[in-house]
């Protein structure tokens, strides 16, 4: 089977292209072809093996399947990042970094190249094609510069969490969530917003509050999960509910959250029922903190129902 390097990918979007060892021309790749790993996201610089079909505007991947080194597979099981994960804002973003054309149309042309592409085929879009968009558009902009224009609405970059969930949804992944009072309930996830998820649950859609989160994991986590779950007593007995604003709830230095990710140092995060978990830092977003226990298994914490946290010592490591 042919081998090759995610060369451009939009998570949010899900779809990207390969640029194949042989030279040959790129591939265009969408989430759904990709095989199940150990990771929830694709990233660029990965490398990748697939099989080709020809689609109806260039070669379409499938069947994909990241190729990780047993050194890589050894850092991935200690929650370690296997490719930087600053590719969102330099790379995911702008495209037209990773195909070096014009980079002062770089935001109006990956919203068009985006616009394109979503009302093509998503198994027959060629790379060439996404090129060829950006330069019609770039010509476009250009004849446009001295006019004067309106206000453009801020777009706001997805978080690690967004993507997260926006995951979950598309491949209808069991999770457990964990609520107030110490509910555990299960389901899938159907959709979200700042305010809410609606979870489905014994098929019915239920509408549950942030505010109420405290966690969640997928399913198949559960048992190694629940195999370390410990509590601090004293706050458990303190029978905390949701923090009722921003002020009363605990304020996460993120500074030294972001610092423990870079250097691999472990941290313990009490939730205000008293859970405690104690892992690396995958990532980090505005709402949500994901963690590699120490038996590999992963949670999501939501930082609206954390109470206390701290940096482990050398002497805990």
């Amino acid at each position: 089977m042919p081998t090759g390097r995610i060369k451009y990918y939009n998570a949010e979007k899900g779809f990207g292209f390969i640029a194949q060892d042989s030279g040959d021309a790129d591939v265009f790749l969408h989430n759904s072809s990709v095989k199940y790993w150990e990771d929830d996201e694709l990233r660029i610089g990965q490398r990748v093996e697939y099989s080709v079909v020809e689609g109806k505007r260039g070669l379409v991947a499938q069947d994909v399947e990241v190729l990780l080194s047993p050194i890589e597979r050894k850092w991935l099981r200690q929650g370690k990042a296997v490719i930087p994960r600053d590719y969102l804002g330099s790379l995911s973003q702008h495209p037209e970094k990773s195909l070096n054309l014009n980079q002062s149309f770089q935001a109006t042309n990956h919203r068009e190249v985006e616009s394109q592409v979503e009302d093509m085929s998503l198994q027959s879009v060629p790379h060439e094609d996404v090129e060829s968009g950006i330069d019609e558009g770039a010509k476009k902009h250009a004849a446009d510069d001295a006019a004067p224009k309106p206000r453009s609405k801020r777009v706001n970059r997805p978080t690690f969490g967004n993507l997260y969930i926006q995951k979950q949804i598309e491949f209808q992944t069991n999770m457990i969530f964990g609520l107030y009072d110490h509910q555990i309930i299960s389901g899938t996830i159907q959709g979200f917003n700042k305010y809410e998820f609606t979870l489905r649950i014994d098929d019915e859609n239920l509408e549950i509050s942030r505010n109420n989160l405290k966690f969640c994991y997928k399913a198949q986590d559960a048992a190694k999960l629940q195999a370390i779950f410990d509590y601090d007593e004293k706050i458990r007995d303190l029978k905390l509910g949701p923090a009722g604003s921003t002020e009363e709830g605990f304020q996460i230095d993120t500074g030294k959250l972001v610092a423990a990710r870079v250097d691999r140092i472990p941290i313990e995060v009490t939730m205000r029922e008293g859970e405690v978990f104690r892992g690396s830092v995958d990532w980090e977003s505005a709402n949500e903190i994901k963690l590699v226990l120490r038996n590999g298994s992963k949670i999501v914490l939501f930082r609206s129902a954390v109470e206390k946290f701290r940096v482990c010592s050398k002497e805990e490591i």
